[in-house]
C-alpha cells in the first residue's frame, strides 16, 4: 500500500464506523470484547442510548458487548453502589458473563468510536436527527432492550413496589420535560409549554376513558398545574427533585445520599412507570422514546400515544 493511501485510512477511521481498532489482538481466544460506554455527564437516556446504540453495534458485528458508564456521569459516585463500581451495574445486570473491569485487561476489545454508534441510524433510517425516531429504530432498539438490558434485583424490587400505585388501573402517562429545556438548546426539541401538555391531556383523558394520569416531570411550574387540573387523579412521585426555574436536575448538588445514583433511580422510575401506562402524551425527549422502546420490548402498544413534535431549534 502507498503511504499516501495508509495515511488516507488512519484519517478515515474516526469517520467510518467499518473501521475497528483491536487492542490486546493476542488475547482474543477466538472472542473479541467490545466495550460499550459513554464519554461525559449527559441525561440518563440520552447516555443509555448512546450505550445500547453501541451494543447494537457489536451485537450486529459478533462482538460480545461489555456496558459501562463514564465515571464523569452525572449518576457516578465515588464509591461502589448495588455492589459494583460501574454506573451502568448501578441499575442493570451486566450486558455478559465478562466484568467489565477485566475486559480491557484480559481480553482482545474493539476500542469503541463515536461513529460506530450512528451505525444504528444508519440501518434504521433516522437521517434527521436522534429525536425523530422511525418505526425500524424502535423495533430494532426494542430487541436489543430485550436481548440486553435488564434491571438489577435491587432496582426491580425497587420499581414492582413503586408501581403498586397503578396496579388494576387505566393511566395516561405524561411525560413534561421543563427545567433546562426551556433555555432553548441548540440541537434539541423547541419545548412545549405545560399548557399545551394539559390542554393535550384532559382532551386525551376524556376520549380515552382513563381512570387517572401519571405525571413524570423535572419542573415544579407543570406539577402545580396539573395538580390543579386533575385533582385526585393525578399520581406523581413525590421524593423527586424538580425545580422551578431553568437549572437542569441531573446537575444537581444535595446532602441526601446516594444522591447522584437516586437521581439516575429516579428517571429510570419515571420512565418505566410511562412505560406502564396505558396511554402516553409526550413531546420529543429521551425519556418518552425510552418508554416506548420498554413498553414494545415486552410486546405491549400503547392505547393511545401523543408525541407532540414542534420542530428542532437549529
Amino acid at each position: 500500500m502507498k503511504n499516501d493511501e495508509f495515511v488516507q485510512d488512519v484519517l478515515e477511521m474516526d469517520k467510518n464506523a467499518s473501521y475497528v481498532k483491536i487492542c490486546n489482538a493476542g488475547k482474543a481466544n477466538g472472542k473479541l470484547i467490545y466495550v460499550a460506554k459513554t464519554m461525559g455527564c449527559d441525561g440518563f437516556f440520552a447516555e443509555l442510548r448512546f450505550v445500547l446504540h453501541e451494543i447494537y453495534y457489536a451485537d450486529k458485528y459478533g462482538f460480545i458487548p461489555v456496558a459501562t458508564m463514564s465515571e464523569s456521569s452525572c449518576y457516578a459516585e465515588a464509591y461502589p453502589v448495588n455492589g459494583s463500581k460501574n454506573p451502568f451495574e448501578y441499575y442493570f445486570k451486566p450486558t455478559s458473563n465478562i466484568a467489565y473491569q477485566e475486559a480491557e485487561m484480559e481480553y482482545a476489545y474493539v476500542r469503541h468510536t463515536w461513529v460506530q454508534r450512528k451505525q444504528i441510524e444508519l440501518d434504521t433510517g433516522m437521517v434527521e436527527n436522534n429525536y425523530k425516531i422511525t418505526d425500524r429504530y424502535m423495533e430494532t432498539m426494542s430487541n436489543i432492550v430485550k436481548k440486553y438490558l435488564r434491571y438489577n434485583d435491587a432496582v426491580q424490587a425497587y420499581l414492582d413496589e413503586n408501581t403498586q400505585m397503578l396496579a388494576g388501573k387505566k393511566i395516561l402517562g405524561v411525560h413534561v420535560r421543563g427545567a433546562d429545556f426551556k433555555r432553548g438548546y441548540k440541537n434539541h426539541p423547541f419545548i412545549v409549554t405545560t399548557d399545551e401538555y394539559i390542554a393535550q391531556a384532559k382532551e386525551d383523558f376524556e376520549q380515552g376513558n382513563y381512570d387517572g394520569v401519571f405525571l413524570a416531570t423535572d419542573d415544579q411550574e407543570a406539577l402545580e398545574k396539573f395538580s390543579e387540573m386533575f385533582a385526585d387523579k393525578l399520581y406523581y412521585y413525590k421524593d423527586v427533585i424538580r425545580t422551578d426555574g431553568d437549572e437542569t436536575v441531573m446537575k444537581s448538588e444535595s446532602d441526601r445520599d446516594n444522591h447522584h445514583y437516586k437521581l439516575g433511580l429516579e428517571v429510570i422510575r419515571d420512565m418505566h412507570t410511562l412505560s406502564c401506562c396505558s396511554g402516553l402524551i409526550a413531546g420529543m425527549s429521551n425519556v418518552s422514546i425510552f418508554a416506548r422502546i420498554l413498553k414494545k420490548s415486552r410486546g405491549e402498544e400503547y392505547q393511545t400515544l401523543t408525541i407532540i413534535d414542534k420542530g428542532i431549534k437549529k
